[in-house]
Order: structure tokens, then C-alpha cells, then sequence
């Protein structure tokens, strides 16, 4: 583990579960995994696609939204299960990404603002105004948003 982030602590990391073999991660390999976010602050799981569901797919390079993800499990074995404390500076884009997976598994559109108007030829919206002015359709992902200092757990 040579990144940044963990030297400088941003993330620590807990085996749980040793792997059966290292996975060198380059551009273009496609993993699937399962994850389980938790707020650090008072254990309350936020998102959890285990078990019962299917795994989250992701590209390695492909500019997934929330880096931290790939940097995390870019340090993984296969079949390696772990923790990762990751602090609140390193998620910023959290709860947008959170947003869309809950919106995908439900079978919504996350592109649409909300506003009757969208659509029309004179309306433009942004997605991070609309989230000001409309939150983001999950208490716990507002909430996420406004309390400084609120790390996650993600294993």
C-alpha cells in the first residue's frame, strides 16, 4: 500500500479475511465486489449491496466518481475481504455516487432534476443546484452531506 492516502493515514485498512491471490490492477481489469458503507460516527450502515445482491462492477481507469473505491481495492487480494476507515476529505463525491447506485438499483433516472421543466428547450439545470434546493431524495445522504468529520467504513 504505496498510495498517498494511506501513507498520510486518509485510509486505514483491516484485513478480515486473507485472499488467495494478488490481482495486479491495471487499466482495463474489470473486478466486481461487494461493499458495506458505515458511518464511523455511530455504526449506522448507510449502503450495503451484500448479501442477496450483486456485486458493484467497476473498470480500473475508467474515471470511476468515487477514486477512493479503486484505490481501496486496488490493495486487495482475491477473495480478500477488509475494512477501510476513510476520512471525510476523501469522500466528497460520496453520497452523489451513493444517489445514483440506490437510484440504478431501483431503476431510476438520476439525470433527471425534478423540475417539470426539464426537458423544454429554454430550461438548463444543475445537478448541484438542484441538490441544494431539493436535497437528495435520501435523508441519510443529506445528512452525510452536512455533518463535518464523518468518515465511513467500507469493507
Amino acid at each position: 500500500m504505496t498510495s498517498p492516502n494511506f501513507v498520510k493515514g486518509l485510509i486505514e485498512k483491516e484485513i478480515v479475511k486473507h485472499g488467495s491471490q494478488l490481482i495486479e490492477a491495471v487499466d482495463e481489469t474489470k473486478i466486481k465486489f461487494f461493499y458495506r458503507t458505515v458511518k464511523t460516527s455511530d455504526g449506522t450502515v448507510l449502503d450495503d449491496n451484500f448479501p442477496g445482491k450483486e456485486p458493484l462492477e467497476l473498470i480500473y481507469g475508467k474515471q470511476f466518481k468515487l477514486e477512493v473505491w479503486e484505490e481501496c481495492l486496488k490493495t486487495m487480494e482475491l477473495h480478500e475481504v477488509a475494512r477501510f476507515t476513510v476520512q471525510r476529505e476523501l469522500l466528497s463525491c460520496y453520497a452523489l455516487v451513493a444517489k445514483s447506485l440506490r437510484d440504478i438499483a431501483k431503476g431510476k433516472d438520476s439525470s433527471n432534476c425534478g423540475d417539470r421543466e426539464h426537458g423544454s428547450g429554454d430550461h438548463h439545470c444543475c445537478g448541484m443546484q438542484n441538490m441544494l434546493k431539493n436535497g437528495l431524495g435520501y435523508a441519510d445522504l443529506d445528512e452525510f452531506l452536512k455533518v463535518r468529520g464523518m468518515g465511513a467504513l467500507i469493507g
